[in-house]
């Protein structure tokens, strides 16, 4: 169509090296997108499915818009969040800006270049967009889980990190989670099988907004002060939440990578999104140790991603 014929009129034998011209280029398309209006057979089919999942008239119901590139979970590939998803949606009408909006996000600068560096055409990058309901962990926990340790490359453990509110921050990494590690043959022998319990120093959580508007349909509050100092879900829930991380690994035969969400509503555990894990280590079967030699003046702490050391 039009707008497919204007992308490839822009990026065909651009130099998108260049960073001036790479944003100018981005910026370009995702106007383009944006100022464009999505098909009448797309805004019937909304508005039914939203009738349809509201049927009773909920006063405070919403859904999230989240995308889902046909690139995004390539094994060799690490596309997972370069896409924008937009939670508490409340209208038909904010639902199809956040549509185009989704659109848009395929030509973010990040985007366009990561697919550029890994020799990915960008016209087979299609996007696919989920509607859901929103599940009310705002007021509760919400989270993510890997059946395999992608750190160490152990797959006997399970790694779930959890923490009050919208997971949103947990996946932007902006949140010190709580994290949790499942030894797998003792939940397979009924075992208890939590090994280990980290405290995350939580601060903050995102909750719903009362804009109407998508672009501000969220907002990250102070965590309340009792709730730092405790766990954000219990052993029971993380027993429960491994067993269906089981039964995923086994349906997709592979390491997966989980979002998981509790509604404060009616207390249960709800998975939103499975993917395959993307970065799993080959670490060598043995172990080494770092020592930082030179001390220097503590700026921030925080928990690391892997073991190693680095300054900068």
């Amino acid at each position: 169509n039009e707008i497919t014929k204007y992308i490839q009129s822009i990026l065909k034998n651009k130099n998108l090296s260049d960073l001036q011209e790479l944003h100018a280029f981005g910026q370009s398309i995702r106007e383009k997108i944006l100022s464009s209006k999505l098909s009448k057979e797309i805004i019937e089919a909304t508005s039914i499915a939203w009738n349809n999942l509201n049927k009773n008239n909920t006063k405070h119901f919403s859904v999230a818009i989240r995308s889902s590139a046909t690139a995004e979970d390539l094994p060799n590939a690490s596309f997972a969040g370069q896409q924008d998803s937009y939670l508490n949606i409340s209208t038909v009408d904010e639902i199809n800006k956040a549509i185009l909006s989704v659109y848009a996000s395929l030509f973010t600068d990040r985007a366009i270049s990561y697919r550029q560096h890994n020799n990915f055409d960008h016209n087979q990058v299609l996007m696919s967009i989920c509607i859901q309901q929103m599940i009310r962990s705002d007021m509760s926990a919400s989270g993510v889980m890997f059946t395999v340790d992608a750190e160490s490359g152990c797959k006997d453990l399970i790694v779930i990190n959890s923490s009050f509110g919208l997971g949103e921050l947990i996946v932007q990494g902006l949140v010190n989670p709580d994290e949790f590690y499942v030894f797998k043959p003792c939940l397979r022998n009924k075992k208890f099988p939590i090994i280990r319990k980290n405290m995350g120093n939580k601060t903050i959580k995102m909750v719903y907004s009362k804009h109407k508007s998508f672009e501000h349909s969220v907002q990250t509050i102070d965590l309340d002060k009792d709730d730092r100092s405790k766990f954000s879900i219990t052993d029971d829930e993380i027993v429960a939440l491994s067993q269906v991380g089981l039964l995923i690994e086994q349906h997709y035969g592979k390491p997966m990578d989980i979002e998981w969400a509790k509604d404060a509503i009616d207390g249960q555990l709800y998975i939103v999104q499975a993917r395959p894990v993307t970065v799993i280590s080959s670490h060598e079967n043995h172990l080494n140790n770092y020592q930082i030699k030179q001390k220097g003046k503590l700026l921030a702490t925080g928990r690391s991603v892997g073991y190693g050391l680095g300054i900068g």
